[in-house]
Order: C-alpha cells, then structure tokens, then sequence
C-alpha cells in the first residue's frame, strides 16, 4: 500500500482518480492538494490547469493493515483492534498464537513497533506516534515496573542504603522514575550507558524531604 498521485478537472476529481488506484475509500486517506484547477481567461488565454493531489492511507489505517499482513507473514492468525489516544495511535494484537512476537522482557514487541512507526512515516509521511501491544503485555509490564520500583524504595528506606537496580530499557527506567517522582523519603537517577544504563533509587537528603510532598516531586533525572 502506497500514495499516489491525482490530476483532474477539479480537486474532488483528482482526489478520486488517486483513490481509485489506490483502493482504498473515501475515509481510509489522507490527501494534499499540489495544484488548485484553474480556467482558462475567457475560454481561450492560458489554457486550464489541472488540479493535482498526493493521497496518503490514513496513518492509522495504514499501520493496521501493515500490522495484519505482517501476522499473516509470519502465520499467525491474531486480530490487531486500532484505538487513538490523543496524540498516539494504539495497535492491540489477540491472538493464542501472538504470543512468541513480545520476546524477551518485550525486546521482539519494541521491534515490531519501531518496524510498524518507521513503515507508516514512508507512506503517510510524519504524523501520531503508532505503539502496538500484544495481549495486554505492556499494561501488565508497567504494573510489574511500578512494584519492582515501590520494592526498592522500601528496601531504601529500611536499610539507608541506595540501590542500583538491573539495567533497562529506556522505556522501562521512565516507568521507574515516574512511579516514585513523588515519593516523600527517595530520589531516583539514571547512570551508565545504554545498554547497561541503570536506574539508581537513592534517600532524598532532609532538606528534600522537606520540600517533597506525597503528591508532588522533581522532574527524574536522567529520562526526560
């Protein structure tokens, strides 16, 4: 599935015989106008010009089937369901067989999804960030992320000693810093390089503590 390029009496003209080529429907595309049709001075000074269009899939639209026919590539019979959320699109993958597409610590899902963003930015062109799940792994992976981090700011507070946690993806280390920004009594930071780039859970110093309430806290370092 890519664009295509329309010309035409009128803009409506053009705009049909590049969906027409494309096959798509009405709902299903995106179009910019290249050239508005202009008429001829008096029928017979300058001639017409014709208008002319680019149509686009629609950047959600697009990444959804770009999805399934990547499953059916790799045989697996799954349904992908498109939700937009904001600024974002959301591809969610059902599938008893879709399983094995997370890999490890979701490595395999993050490529799928870089594959399916890098796909639609050639096609639609620049536009919603695409984020593809797979049988609710994320939700699960960031409720998982927030107890590990809620664990290490117990054991923090217990032993006065700071904790530098397994390295992570930059994804995963954001979920950390944000689930514990507003934490009254720790700080967290990020050192090291990718891929050993570790999350470090440290005590707030007093005069922290004594600014940082339990519904508010600094910006982590590190994630931005």
């Amino acid at each position: 599935m890519r664009w295509a390029e329309g010309a035409g009496r009128t803009v409506e003209e053009a705009v049909e015989a590049a969906r027409t080529r494309l096959g798509l429907d009405s709902g299903q595309v995106t179009v910019e106008v290249l050239e508005e049709p202009k008429g001829a001075f008096l029928g017979f000074l300058g001639g017409r010009r014709m208008a002319k269009v680019v149509v686009r899939p629609e950047r959600g639209f697009f990444s959804r089937r770009f999805l399934e026919r990547a499953l059916e590539a790799a045989d697996v019979e799954a349904r992908v369901q498109l939700q937009e959320e904001g600024e974002a699109f959301r591809l969610d993958v059902e599938g008893e067989g879709a399983g094995f597409l997370i890999g490890r610590r979701g490595e395999t899902l993050d490529s799928l999804q870089y594959l399916v963003n890098v796909a639609a930015g050639r096609v639609c062109g620049r536009g919603k960030e695409i984020f593809v799940d797979i049988r609710g792994y994320r939700q699960r992976r960031e409720q998982e992320l927030r107890q590990m981090a809620w664990d290490a700011a117990a054991e923090v507070v217990r032993t006065g000693m700071s904790m530098v946690m397994r390295p992570m993806h930059p994804r995963d280390r954001k979920v950390i810093h944000i689930a514990l920004q507003a934490h009254r009594l720790v700080a967290t930071r990020s050192q090291g390089d990718d891929p050993e780039r570790a999350v470090v859970v440290s005590l707030r110093s007093v005069e922290e503590s004594s600014l940082t309430g339990e519904a508010e806290g600094g910006r982590p370092e590190g994630e931005g």
